[in-house]
């Protein structure tokens, strides 16, 4: 094979083609060199050298009906077989027909219920008769009936045995297996399945209806085969099926049209709607005779959950979440919240409805398991988002420490210390914001790794920040000074580790602030002044404007657990 020109301009319609049929970016057609090669010396018919298609069961199914059995069948290809070989040859022809049969529904979601073929049977017995002379007719009548009836008889029973097989394989069918191969399945596979559950019924129904259905029911009835009871319990388990498959069908479909009309809102609407969304759950739970188990509704509801998680991924960027930390920290931020109170506000929703059924009377059941089984994913992707929301604020608070500079004797120690920990920070956060992995997917375990480093070095630098403070608060000797230091860095000293490491020294400046409103207060006498005191749950401000020889405003911000 010889390397093919990257730049060959016979490409270009192709890559025209290519590029608009399936959207991509004209990036996408670049490739590498060893990517690019033209083959040489294969087939140039491929058409005529190789079968082409894409169903090969439909292809064997049609030669053995068209072809092999049509030949197999005819006696004058098979004179010169041994005794009894025909026959053989035609029942294994026959079987492999029906498992392709059966096979090929599988792969299309279907079921398929081989008929027992009794026609042939009785063209075989007339044939018989026909060629026998008029005085054996009798008695050849009666053994060849009597041997017609019992090669009936075992046929419809085998038929008997591979539709109870089939039907009970189908029925056990359920739609947690998705969940349970540890798949996240959304709510429309739960549709789906029962919409073709129910579809797959009524065709069954319709095969054991259909005359040849009633000849193996009457075959069997006669003879008092032991095989009757399995036949009746199959169709009674087929019409148990098809009732329940009609009832939630006709349940499902009022939340199956309102979570279509919800994946179609912004997402800032969804919050609103998931009140409704699970009034439609609890109805559904109410009015469905089958559909009020606790593992049908607990399925159906982490269906849910997964949709909602889809959702949330898909308004924050999924792999490019991170990516605001470098560019603008604070509408990502927004976001982030947004979702979590949405998903939190769903959790809530389900906890009144629970409430609510508790309260009903009647014989309702009750959502008494427990909800770790519901939100067990959903509580995963909540702890996710709580780090990227904590990295967000993380980052939006150490911001502070950039380009602060602080005055004084000691100002430019403590800026160049400061400004060094911020510097360390960036360069942990750009690791963080510049990974590729996706922190939205909880089955993405690179995030947990690099958030447990991103952690350990912010724990770190603010270990450093309280020392850091510590001395700088220390140094102040009146309270302006230590004013600016908490109104400069307010967003830094509100985060935990630091404002209970620096406890001590938030007492010593506010009482130092008291100090100084008591030595204000009794300036009074000399001085014109007002003076303002504002408390707060978790700011002190307090204004203290002077008028006299000088006028100055002091505006101070105290963080305090204790006023």
């Amino acid at each position: 094979m010889d390397m093919m020109d990257p730049k060959d301009e016979r490409l270009d319609p192709l890559m025209n083609f290519t590029i608009k049929s399936f959207r991509l970016d004209p990036e996408k057609w670049r490739v590498s060199e060893e990517e690019g090669m033209r083959v040489e010396h294969g087939p140039t018919t491929v058409e005529t050298e190789a079968v082409p298609g894409d169903d090969a069961l439909g292809l064997f199914i049609a030669l053995t009906e068209e072809l092999a059995l049509p030949l197999i069948g005819n006696g004058k290809n098979c004179s010169d077989w041994p005794q009894g070989m025909q026959e053989e040859m035609l029942r294994q022809m026959k079987l492999l027909k029906k498992q392709a049969l059966v096979v090929q529904a599988q792969t299309q979601g279907r079921i398929f219920l081989p008929q027992c073929d009794l026609h042939e049977d009785a063209c075989y017995l007339e044939r018989s008769l026909d060629q026998k002379d008029q005085s054996e007719n009798n008695l050849g009548d009666i053994i060849l009936r009597s041997t017609i009836q019992s090669k009936d008889l075992q046929a419809c029973e085998s038929t008997i045995i591979e539709w109870a097989e089939l039907v009970d394989e189908f029925l056990k069918q359920d739609s947690s297996e998705l969940l349970l191969e540890r798949t996240r399945p959304m709510p429309i596979e739960e549709f789906n399945f029962w919409e073709s559950r129910l579809e797959n019924l009524v065709f069954i129904d319709k095969k054991l209806k259909s005359t040849k259905a009633q000849q193996v029911v009457a075959i069997v009835e006669n003879a008092e085969s032991v095989y009757a009871p399995i036949l009746q319990q199959v169709y009674s388990s087929v019409q148990s099926a098809l009732n329940e498959a009609e009832d939630i069908t006709r349940n499902l479909k009022p939340l199956q049209e309102l979570l279509e009309k919800l994946q179609t809102m912004d997402y800032p609407q969804l919050r609103d709607q998931v009140e409704t969304m699970m009034k439609e759950v609890l109805l559904l739970w109410t009015r469905s005779q089958f559909y009020c188990k606790p593992c049908r509704i607990v399925v159906l509801i982490q269906e849910i959950c997964n949709l909602f998680i889809e959702l949330s991924r898909s308004f924050l960027g999924r792999g490019q979440v991170l990516k605001g930390l470098l560019s603008d920290p604070a509408p990502v931020l927004e976001s982030v919240c947004l979702c979590i109170a949405t998903l939190e506000r769903l959790k809530e929703c389900f906890r009144d409805c629970r409430a609510e059924l508790d309260t009903q009377g009647g014989n309702n059941p009750k959502w008494d398991f427990p909800s770790m089984l519901i939100f067990i994913h959903l509580d995963q992707f909540l702890k996710r988002l709580d780090n990227i929301r904590e990295g967000y604020r993380v980052t939006l608070d150490m911001a502070h420490l950039d380009q602060a500079i602080l005055g004084g004797i000691n100002g430019k120690k403590w800026t160049g210390l400061i400004q060094n920990k911020y510097t360390h920070f960036f360069h942990h956060m750009t690791i963080l914001a510049k990974s590729k992995c996706d922190a939205t997917d909880c089955h993405d375990q690179e995030f947990p790794e690099l958030w447990a480093q991103f952690d350990a070095q912010v724990k770190g630098i603010e270990n450093s920040l309280v020392d850091i403070f510590s001395s700088a608060l220390q140094t102040c000797t009146i309270s302006t000074s230590a004013g600016k230091i908490v109104l400069m860095f307010g967003a830094v000293l509100r985060r935990p580790l630091i404002l209970n490491n620096l406890h001590c020294h938030f007492n010593s400046v506010w009482n130092m602030i008291l100090t100084e409103v008591n030595q204000t207060e009794h300036l009074t006498l000399l001085t014109p002044h007002i003076l303002l005191v504002c408390l707060s749950k978790d700011t002190t401000i307090i204004l203290i404007v002077q008028v006299g020889y000088t006028s100055t405003v002091q505006v101070f911000k105290f963080l305090n657990n204790n006023k």
